[in-house]
């Protein structure tokens, strides 16, 4: 989850972020933007007859938007937009405690930032935000307390900055909440029950993610498992893999990475630091002891390739790996891995 990760990311903003991936989305999102800066600009100028220092400093962070909007878009970050805003609160507060406290027409203005605090979907912008309201409205009180006819419109004003806030930590514990049931179901879909280890699409998103650029691409699969299956009965096939699996998460290091894709097949990738023949001796050991847990014989062929900053393409080095394993199981030979690997990447 985004927020154990980090405690100031907001959730709200990534999703922003996807959406703005897309160049139109990014020109439709500016032109609003502008649009919005064009009306306080005028608001400010023409209405409110802001005095020139506040409005420029006003412009400043209003301008300085777009530039960590785009800042968060470009790096996929969204912590730098949440202390943007953040900074945008602490101005807020100064400006109306300097411009009349209450009654100061920056009072309306904080019902963007609370706005822009319930999208975010974060948790902690929005306490700040509750924070900054209260302390403001306390310091403003002490100052020059609301009487007569402005204690309705002032307390409507508070009271939907406040609701605003409410609603934005609603939000974000909604989305925790969903990113935490998201999260289960993706790895229940990228799991292989029967072993634990992940499965295909599971192995496709690890790849994704993570991009290796260097290490070791392992295809391997068992020999004769149909005959094992048709002897012992599937339930000892069963057993078999499990504890092929099970040797796989103890002996293989944390940087490794392994997965079932079907049937009796094993995907297993290493980041590096073994030949060819430490690789085959590996999986020598290790299929041994699957089989000492078992009590069968359990012996398996290796395909291999060498994953580097020119050869990464999954498909392209699974397709070399997989046929180098047939190549194996049809001259019988277990264990034993292609010597022209290298030659070939």
């Amino acid at each position: 989850m985004y927020i154990r990760e980090s405690s100031w990311k907001a959730p709200g903003f990534e999703y922003v972020f996807h959406f703005l991936a897309i160049r139109r989305h990014r020109g439709i999102l500016y032109f609003l933007y502008l649009l919005f800066m064009g009306v306080l600009i005028v608001d400010s100028f023409v209405a409110i007859d802001l005095p020139w220092p506040v409005l420029g400093v006003w412009l400043l962070f209003i301008s300085s938007g777009l530039y960590w909007m785009q800042l968060g878009a470009r790096r996929r970050q969204s912590v730098p937009l949440t202390f943007f805003v953040m900074s945008c609160m602490g101005w807020w507060a100064g400006a109306v405690l300097v411009t009349g406290g209450l009654d100061s027409p920056f009072v309306h203005y904080g019902q963007v930032l609370w706005v822009l605090s319930a999208l975010s979907a974060s948790i902690r912008l929005n306490i700040v935000g509750g924070i900054t309201l209260g302390l403001t409205l306390l310091i403003s009180l002490g100052r020059s307390p609301v009487t007569g006819s402005d204690v309705l419109e002032t307390g409507s004003v508070v009271a939907i900055h406040g609701l605003t806030l409410a609603f934005g930590v609603l939000i974000a514990v909604a989305m925790q909440r969903y990113q935490a049931w998201m999260s289960h179901w993706q790895e229940q879909a990228h799991t292989d029950h029967l072993t634990g280890l992940a499965n295909r699409p599971g192995w496709l998103a690890w790849w994704q993610r993570i991009a290796p650029t260097k290490g070791w691409l392992r295809v391997m699969d068992l020999n004769n498992f149909k005959a094992l299956n048709d002897t012992y009965g599937h339930e000892r096939g069963d057993q078999v893999l499990a504890a092929v699996a099970e040797e796989l998460s103890n002996a293989l290091p944390t940087e490794a990475f392994a997965a079932r894709i079907g049937g009796d097949e094993f995907l297993i990738y290493l980041p590096g630091g073994q030949t060819e023949s430490e690789a085959g001796e590996t999986v020598r050991r290790l299929t041994l002891r699957a089989g000492q847990a078992v009590q069968l014989p359990v012996t398996a062929a290796l395909g291999l390739v060498q994953v580097t900053p020119g050869h990464c393409d999954f498909q392209e080095l699974y397709r070399r790996a997989d046929a180098h394993m047939y190549e194996q199981k049809q001259t019988r030979a277990s264990f034993t891995v292609d010597a022209s690997t290298q030659s070939r990447t």
